[in-house]
């Protein structure tokens, strides 16, 4: 199980807690119900989500250190709250439940924060505010974690004894708010690791429906900006849109419909649906630029997830015929002797039927463009969201990286040596 994490107020005189958006990374969870402060409307909110570059080692490395990452989120969130009523001092909050088998074993600095969540900062009406930590019980709804304006937080040693492979326990950050009449603008930025596996690049989960629990119930004027980099190819659920026209790439790129665990192509009725709606997912294809969703009066009961696509469990198991998708940087990745023999070993490289082997081995002059003369590597190839034809490029192996050459060898039944 991974993750989560959410965004909350709670009112320091009671118990009341009411909630914006929040992230979830490496795992999905629940979000909270809370009491809702129904004067305080949400006016804006400005999202953007911008893929860090990977640096190999960890930001807080007194936490594991040696451990190496491979993809980060930052978050800028920049909200303007309208409070209609009079001048109020209340406690902040960002909540986060960490993930499967978190312990102070693995993590001896597991009191200051979590180990998942880095670079936090928070400014309200342009004063950089200071933050606290509070490790609470996961279970609020049995036993609530924030009592006569204080936390209840559990100690070292019930963290010692804690025994719960999804963690038991939650995160706080939190900080003193003191929110005036009218507009008050609040800017959060953190930075948080992507979910990653050995069939998918990176993947992030962001919880968007605590927004919906404001005394409008919406939010006015919302804006979502998705930079995971230049060439770079994922998809998003449509769970809180309908249409790929919703989004608008700000560069050049292309979109497309995907399904994923099924189709999804007529209405509850059974009509089907105009083609942009169909799906359970938009594919994008983004050379350079970003994603952008704007919508006023934004409501949902859908999440956000994004999630770019790895490569296949072993490339022996490609099927050109069965297989829609193929991970354009696939040749790029590092070929160990280990990975040859699983892989691509010449005990084995007869296993892969030869119309599948050439588009595998083709695969960096594909990425480059290159217009191919059999037929049906070329319509393959042309199905691909990330391919664009470029007839001026000529192959030239002595120009591809080392790891594609070793890619091409390992194909032709070479044998890899580390």
């Amino acid at each position: 199980m991974r993750g989560w994490c959410v965004f909350l107020m709670s009112v320091m005189i009671s118990s009341a807690v009411f909630a914006n958006d929040g992230t979830y990374y490496y795992i999905s969870g629940n979000s909270l119900i809370p009491m809702i402060e129904t004067d305080i409307t949400v006016k804006k909110e400005i999202l953007t989500m911008k893929r860090l570059p990977r640096t190999g080692t960890e930001r807080r490395p007194e936490l594991m250190p040696g451990r190496e990452y491979n993809h980060q989120v930052e978050l800028s969130i920049y909200y303007e709250f309208f409070n209609p009523g009079e001048r109020r001092k209340i406690i902040v909050g960002y909540e986060c439940h960490p993930s499967s088998g978190v312990n102070l074993y693995m993590f001896p600095s597991l009191q200051k924060g979590d180990p998942y969540i880095h670079d936090f900062q928070v400014k309200m009406n342009g004063r950089k505010l200071k933050h606290k930590v509070a490790v609470v019980e996961s279970d609020y709804t049995e036993k609530p974690y924030f009592q006569n304006g204080k936390f209840l937080e559990l100690t070292k040693k019930e963290l010692e004894e804690n025994e719960d492979p999804d963690a038991g326990f939650s995160y706080v950050y939190y900080f003193d708010a003191d929110f005036k009449e009218g507009l008050n603008v609040i800017e959060q930025t953190l930075v948080c690791d992507m979910t990653h596996h050995h069939s998918y690049a990176y993947e992030f989960y962001y919880k968007l429906t605590p927004a919906m629990r404001w005394g409008n119930a919406q939010i006015d004027d919302f804006t979502l900006n998705v930079d995971m980099g230049s060439e770079q190819v994922f998809h998003i659920d449509k769970t809180f849109f309908r249409k790929n026209s919703d989004w608008k790439i700000i560069g050049t790129g292309r979109m497309s419909n995907l399904h994923v665990g099924g189709r999804h192509d007529e209405d509850d009725e059974g009509n089907l649906l105009p083609e942009e709606e169909q799906g359970t997912a938009t594919r994008f294809y983004i050379k350079e630029g970003y994603l952008q969703f704007k919508k006023k009066d934004f409501k949902t009961d859908g999440e956000f997830n994004i999630l770019s696509f790895g490569y296949p469990s072993s490339p022996l198991n490609f099927d050109y015929k069965t297989d829609e998708y193929l991970y354009p940087d696939l040749a790029k990745q590092k070929l160990m002797n280990d990975d040859t023999y699983m892989w691509l070993g010449r005990k084995y490289i007869q296993d892969i039927d030869s119309v599948s082997r050439a588009i595998l081995r083709d695969l960096p002059y594909a990425r480059r463009g290159y217009v191919f003369p059999d037929p049906v590597v070329q319509k393959y190839f042309e199905s691909q969201i990330w391919y664009t034809p470029d007839p001026a490029y000529r192959i030239n192996y002595e120009a591809l990286s080392p790891n594609e050459k070793r890619w091409i060898y390992a194909l032709e039944g070479g044998e890899i040596e580390d």
